[in-house]
């Protein structure tokens, strides 16, 4: 009896320092039925910070005994032994170097699934990315890459601007050259030759415009794939 008592005033403490923001009035909930909402909410908050703790203390754990074991050769041996499989493992070792790089966002983290842990650990991931991503509190993967999809792009952009100078114009005093003979000339034959020139000449830049969107598009393409 003592002890449900205990545990009843636990609960109670939970509950009243728990304050929803759920918007009941706009859905007319009764107030009664507000209560008992707000009471589960409580208690589903606080199950979820507890099983943000364990699940940082276990990833915590399990990297320290790696240290141990690693460098005897029977780390696989113990995991394998106490029920982890290979794959269960290097989630649980990227998790807590995601934990370690966010410190104070143990329940961020937490609730990040195994794919955004994969993506957030890529070895071609750069932290700054990663604690923007923290601090955005981005957890969708389809999130997480446009985040760095822009990321790039604006780095891109940046880049671009920043080597104009190398950037290589055409000349077009050539052109120029050709627009005055044509305006002064009074052969036709001639002027049909400048023609067959010029119908050339675009053709062979449709094909150098094409080729640049060939490229664009594998370089969109790269990026996109760097991302999976």
């Amino acid at each position: 009896m003592i002890k449900k008592t205990a545990i009843e005033k636990l609960k109670s403490q939970i509950v009243s320092s728990y304050e929803s923001t759920f918007d009941f009035g706009s859905y007319e909930i009764e107030e009664s039925v507000k209560k008992i909402v707000v009471e589960k909410e409580a208690i589903m908050s606080n199950a979820f910070k507890s099983l943000s703790k364990s699940q940082y203390e276990i990833c915590k754990a399990l990297y320290e005994v790696s240290l141990h074991l690693k460098a005897e050769g029977s780390f696989m041996a113990w995991y394998t032994h106490i029920g982890l499989s290979k794959d269960k493992v290097s989630e649980l070792l990227k998790r807590y170097e995601v934990f370690i790089q966010l410190p104070g966002k143990e329940l961020y983290v937490s609730t990040l699934s195994n794919q955004a842990i994969k993506l957030l650990t890529r070895k071609d991931f750069e932290i700054d990315y990663l604690l923007e991503v923290g601090d955005l509190q981005l957890k969708k993967v389809e999130d997480i890459r446009a985040f760095i999809n822009s990321k790039i792009t604006k780095e891109e952009k940046v880049s671009e601007e920043s080597n104009l100078d190398k950037i290589i114009e055409f000349n077009f005093n050539e052109f120029k050259t050709y627009e005055n003979k044509i305006k002064v000339t009074k052969n036709i034959a001639e002027v049909k030759n400048y023609k067959k020139e010029i119908s050339k000449l675009k053709a062979k830049l449709l094909e150098l415009e094409e080729l640049c969107n060939e490229k664009i598009e594998l370089s969109i393409n790269e990026h996109n794939l760097k991302l999976y």
